[in-house]
């Protein structure tokens, strides 16, 4: 099957963009294994060259608020790229502003350049997906009449001001997308809610290695687990300091460690908080680390913990559900439907210290039996999340729904 794939988010190796996702091209790589021919056009925003020299400027207060891809360098050439099976074709569209939607001359431009490099290369795709609404509803309705193909749009994040971009022709573009993937529930909720259901949609979630999967020998021998783990941006969203204002307050007190895997501005609020405390020894700072070694300090602990807000789908909180570590999300964001609060993990408001704390006290005084069952819970929810099972359920969707 030749599938097409839209998106404004991507991973090259020649441009690192802050807060990037390589979400889309798990799902590609997966589609080339199983013998698709996967081509992807990536079209890379770029915008009046203030913008990116604010963005280089200002990047680390943009990133500390920031929960969008932020574009530094500003390009203006065309670049085709093999990345692990998968042809990439990343083509700039130009905006003048960030905000807002993409004008006609773009939307024309990009479209005809598309068109003319599937002529060139032979590619008549069989099916269209997109991912990001903006402006991949638009370009996937047009390319729809070209080529008569089903089409998909995943959303990644609040789309309910769809409407408000595109005013003229709103109805005419919803109707061209038979199929709608949602990054998390509450995304389909909030979509649905103001545009009503879809006959045709399903829940996109990304999955992980199968090598990353641990078995169920896990035996919990300490009567109070105490070691934790933050893996993420350290960003205010994302809420990294709420587990050195929570965890030193609960019954396992001073007898604990906690590692962070990331780096970010808050970093250095973590940093302070930690000096005033006096705790500063019983925190240790990885910062970046590639995802397999992410893996090995996931083994290495009890707990993961992030409750962040505006999180649409998280796949760290799947690696360590399968690590087998006892994981705790927020309620109402994207790990919410797939973390059944007391049964695989649990969930707390989102930056709610407080909560946090009750939450730890109540999973430290349950019993061996029920940790490992939980434990055994997150690591069976993880397996049915396997890279392998993600990519065809995201295709069995378009083709079968």
């Amino acid at each position: 099957m030749k599938i097409l794939m839209l998106t404004t988010v991507y991973i090259s190796n020649d441009i690192k963009i802050l807060n990037n996702t390589s979400v889309c091209h798990y799902f590609a790589k997966e589609w080339a294994k199983s013998g698709h021919d996967v081509k992807v056009i990536y079209s890379y925003p770029v915008f009046l060259r203030i913008f990116h020299w604010l963005a280089s400027v200002f990047k680390t207060q943009i990133t500390r608020i920031s929960n969008s891809s932020i574009r530094v360098k500003r390009i203006s050439k065309d670049k085709f790229f093999l990345l692990e099976g998968v042809s990439v074709q990343r083509i700039p569209i130009f905006k003048a502003l960030p905000l807002g939607k993409y004008p006609l001359k773009s939307i024309k431009r990009q479209i005809n350049k598309i068109i003319n490099n599937n002529l060139v290369n032979n590619f008549n795709p069989d099916i269209i997906v997109g991912h990001f609404h903006n402006p991949n509803l638009e370009l996937i309705s047009i390319l729809k009449e070209k080529y008569k193909v089903p089409t998909c749009l995943v959303l990644h994040g609040d789309a309910t001001n769809v409407k408000k971009l595109y005013k003229s022709n709103f109805n005419e573009l919803l109707s061209n997308i038979d199929v709608w993937g949602y990054r998390s529930r509450a995304i389909q909720e909030n979509f649905e809610n103001s545009f009503g259901i879809k006959n045709k949609s399903f829940l996109c979630y990304s999955g992980i290695p199968e090598s990353y999967f641990k078995d169920f020998k896990t035996v919990y021998s300490k009567k109070i687990l105490n070691s934790f783990v933050f893996v993420g941006s350290l960003i205010k969203r994302k809420h990294p300091i709420s587990l050195i204002k929570a965890i030193p307050k609960t019954i396992i007190k001073d007898n604990y460690s906690i590692d962070y895997v990331g780096d970010g501005y808050e970093k250095k609020i973590i940093q302070l908080e930690l000096e005033n405390r006096n705790l500063s020894n019983k925190v240790k700072f990885w910062g970046n680390l590639q995802r397999d070694k992410v893996q090995e300090v996931l083994e290495s602990s009890e707990f993961f913990i992030m409750i962040s807000e505006n999180e649409s789908f998280g796949l760290v909180y799947l690696e360590a559900m399968a690590k087998g570590c006892i994981t705790i999300a927020s309620k109402k964001e994207g790990m919410d439907g797939i973390i059944i609060h007391g049964v695989n993990g649990f969930l707390c408001e989102a930056g709610n210290d407080k909560e946090l704390v009750s939450l730890i006290n109540h999973i430290s005084k349950l019993s061996n039996k029920q940790k490992i069952t939980i434990t055994k819970n997150a690591i069976l929810t993880a397996n049915n999340y396997s890279d392998y099972n993600a990519s065809n359920h995201y295709i069995d969707s378009i083709i079968n729904n």
